[in-house]
């Protein structure tokens, strides 16, 4: 169930929660405007808070540092995983390279209002530049471990809280393995290393897959010494058995009798 906290800022999001189908309940929260339980490595329980603000709002809580030195503490506490969603519409000007957002002001002559691109308000004797703003969220991300995400508008906001909600809750941590595809040029990304060939030949043989396939390179360090390994010498790596064994090596010497 995804926890909205009763404050302004959070609580209007709730009916619009409830119209995608998202499970969302009002509650008292102390810090993030938004938390619930997903699951982590290892099937471990851990709770994932989420903090909804504009643009201007995140900019100004990290010059007066409310941000760093009151919010994110007390989610730290809170939490094990942290978001913090940028809601809004804003752009970098291509002109100046000033961050830009939008403020309605009244036309000339009929005093209809209009919408205008302006540099947004930080209270700091220069312009905010892209730069700058970028540096803030690569901190936030890169030293204090939090998640940056941006989002046009309330609805994609929601919509981004419920496919976080599923992801945590739907399957099992392990299970989401998309990042993990040996021809893609990003393989083994999870691991941050290149497969080795060995591992990769390794992944191909019946009923050794993707997680086996680690063991069997770390085993024979090579695919020669794989491909002239006998049943024995394949019953001795970790989640290969006998019969698994039998069906590995008459493959490697099918494959080899057609080369």
């Amino acid at each position: 169930m995804i926890r909205v906290a009763k404050d302004k800022g959070s609580i209007e999001l709730l009916p619009i929660l409830q119209k995608l189908g998202a499970p969302a309940e009002k509650a008292n929260l102390n810090f993030a405007d938004f938390a619930f339980q997903g699951e982590g490595e290892g099937g471990v329980p851990i709770p994932i808070g989420v903090e909804r603000k504009t643009l201007s709002d995140f900019v100004a809580s990290i010059l007066n540092g409310r941000l760093p030195g009151h919010q994110l503490p007390g989610m730290l506490k809170c939490y094990a995983e942290i978001w913090i969603v940028l809601e809004g519409d804003w752009r970098i000007s291509q002109h100046t390279g000033h961050v830009q957002v939008v403020k309605w002001v009244p036309a000339k002559g009929n005093g209809k209002m209009i919408r205008k691109w302006v540099d947004i308000e930080t209270g700091l004797a220069y312009a905010l530049g892209y730069q700058e703003l970028e540096g803030m969220m690569l901190t936030l991300e890169l030293k204090g471990g939090v998640r940056v995400r941006r989002t046009r508008n309330q609805e994609e906001t929601c919509r981004f809280l419920k496919a976080l909600y599923h992801w945590f809750t739907d399957k099992a941590f392990a299970q989401h393995r998309s990042h993990l595809k040996f021809h893609s040029q990003f393989a083994d990304q999870g691991l941050l290393v290149k497969p080795s060939l060995c591992r990769v030949v390794a992944a191909q043989l019946p009923g050794i897959g993707y997680e086996k396939s680690g063991k069997v390179a770390a085993h024979f360090g090579s695919v020669a010494a794989m491909v002239e390994a006998d049943e024995k010498e394949w019953e001795q790596v970790d989640g290969v058995g006998k019969t698994l064994a039998k069906r590995i090596v008459e493959k490697l010497v099918v494959a080899g009798a057609t080369v």
